[in-house]
């Protein structure tokens, strides 16, 4: 087994064990649940980290409110795994949602309202890109 599958296991388990103790509900499910898609993510298992990222956003929204920090991160990961496949309309709106509450709550020379901004960025020059001849 390899460092990433042996990773996969650990994160399967941990969220198993939280979703028992805390219910299926809870913000901390939701922060497994994306640490499970962002692996999923570099694993090239797109498919797979789309439902984790989409329940870990439902999740936090009815938990912690649509204006989180922590649901801005899961905004901002669904849009760089909507660019990654090629979905480049979804990763926009999905990366101007968290820029928008980032911004909003963290002020606009926060760190995280710039990783946002260069996440657009890049889904832009990719939109652009694909549309050049």
């Amino acid at each position: 087994m390899g460092k990433l599958e042996e990773a996969q296991a650990l994160l399967d388990r941990t969220l198993m064990i939280q979703e028992k103790a805390l219910g299926l509900h809870h913000s901390r499910v939701a922060e497994a649940l994306c640490d499970t898609g962002v692996l999923m993510r570099e694993m090239g298992k797109l498919e797979a980290a789309l439902p984790l990222y989409e329940r870990a956003l439902a999740i936090q929204e009815e938990a912690l409110g649509s204006e989180h920090p922590l649901t801005a991160t899961t905004l901002d990961n669904l849009g760089v795994l909507f660019c990654d496949m090629g979905k480049e309309a979804d990763a926009l709106s999905m990366c101007q949602r968290a820029l928008a509450i980032r911004e909003s709550i963290l002020g606009p020379k926060h760190f995280d309202v710039a990783t946002t901004i260069y996440n657009i960025g890049n889904i832009t020059h990719r939109e652009s890109s694909l549309r050049s001849p």
